[in-house]
C-alpha cells in the first residue's frame, strides 16, 4: 500500500471559477480545448483533500491553469494563496503566469511573497510561447531563478495518437529550455515527453541533473514498461509523481506501480522520495 506519497502534478480551481467556466472558456482557447475532453473535470482543494485521504498522498504540489490571459492567473493564483493558509502542511503551491504579459515578472514575485514555490505548469502552446527563445522565455526565467522558485513546463511526447492539449512543445525544446537555464529547477510533465529516456546518453545525464519528470497522464500514453525500462537505465531517480488530478485519480497510478514489476525501494522512490528531496521537503 502507497503510504505518505507526494503528488507533484494537480489543478485547482475556486469553486466561483469552476461555475464560471463557460465564461473563462469563452476568453480562452485552449482551456476551452481541453475541456473538450470528456475526460476532463475541475476540482476544488476540498475534493483534492478527499482524493488525497482516500489514496494515500499526503501533500500535493497545487496550481490553477494557465490562462493565455494574465487576470484570469490571478484569479487562480489568489485561489492557490488561500489554499494554503486554509489547509497547512498539505499542499505546497505554484503560480501561473502567461510568460510575454508585462505584469508576469510582478505577478510571480507577489505569489512568492505570498508563499508559493514555483511557476507552472505553463502551456507553451496555449500561452503561444516558444521555450526556446530567450527573447520571450527568458525574463520570467530570470525572475524564477532570482526568487529561488522551480519552473515547470508542460511538454508531450510529438509521436503517436492525438489527444486535446497535445501540442508541439516536446523533447528537444524542453531540452533546450533546461540547457539555457541550467540554474533553475525544473519538472517536465508526461516523462517530458519521453525526454527522460535521452538521459541514457551521458552528456544528457550530466547537463538535466536539476531537471525531474512527472508522470502526468501517463496512463493514457504508456504501458508499465516505461517504469522497468526507466529503471533498467538507472533513472528511477528522476521520475517525480505526478496524478494530474483530477484528471485521474492518484489510486490509478498506484496500481499501475504495484503491476509494473518494480521493487518496493523503486516504488518509494518514485511516489515519494525523489519529489521530497526535489522540493527540499
Amino acid at each position: 500500500m502507497i503510504t505518505r506519497a507526494v503528488d507533484v502534478h494537480v489543478h485547482l480551481l475556486s469553486e466561483d471559477m469552476i461555475r464560471e467556466n463557460n465564461k473563462l472558456r469563452a476568453r480562452d482557447p485552449y482551456f476551452d480545448l481541453l475541456c473538450t475532453n470528456p475526460k476532463n473535470a475541475f476540482a476544488t482543494a476540498e475534493q483534492a483533500l478527499s482524493s488525497m485521504d482516500e489514496s494515500g498522498v499526503e501533500i500535493s504540489v497545487i496550481f490553477s491553469f494557465a490562462f493565455a490571459d494574465i487576470g484570469a492567473c490571478r484569479e487562480g493564483n489568489d485561489y492557490i494563496i488561500h489554499t494554503l493558509r486554509k489547509y497547512p502542511g498539505r499542499f505546497i503551491g505554484f503560480c501561473c503566469v502567461p510568460p510575454r504579459d508585462p505584469g508576469a515578472l510582478k505577478e510571480v514575485v507577489r505569489c512568492r511573497e505570498a508563499g508559493l514555490v514555483g511557476v507552472g505548469e505553463l502551456f507553451p502552446d496555449g500561452q503561444r510561447f516558444d521555450i526556446t527563445d530567450d527573447r520571450q522565455i527568458g525574463a520570467l526565467v530570470g525572475q524564477v531563478q532570482e526568487c529561488s522558485m522551480y519552473l515547470m513546463v508542460h511538454c508531450n511526447e510529438l509521436v503517436g495518437h492525438s489527444y486535446a492539449g497535445k501540442g508541439g512543445t516536446g523533447p528537444e525544446q524542453a531540452y533546450r529550455l533546461a540547457v539555457n537555464y541550467p540554474n533553475v529547477p525544473m519538472i517536465f510533465p508526461h516523462w517530458g515527453g519521453g525526454l527522460i529516456f535521452y538521459e541514457t546518453m551521458p552528456e544528457v545525464r550530466k547537463a538535466l541533473q536539476h531537471v525531474r519528470y512527472d508522470t502526468a497522464a501517463d496512463p493514457f500514453l504508456y504501458t508499465t514498461s516505461a517504469y522497468r525500462a526507466a529503471a533498467s537505465a538507472g533513472l528511477t531517480d528522476k521520475i517525480v509523481f505526478g496524478s494530474d488530478y483530477p484528471l485521474l485519480s492518484p489510486r490509478r497510478y498506484f496500481e499501475r506501480l504495484q503491476d509494473s514489476g518494480l521493487g518496493p525501494e523503486d516504488i518509494a522512490r518514485i511516489t515519494s522520495g525523489n519529489a521530497r528531496e526535489f522540493l527540499k521537503l
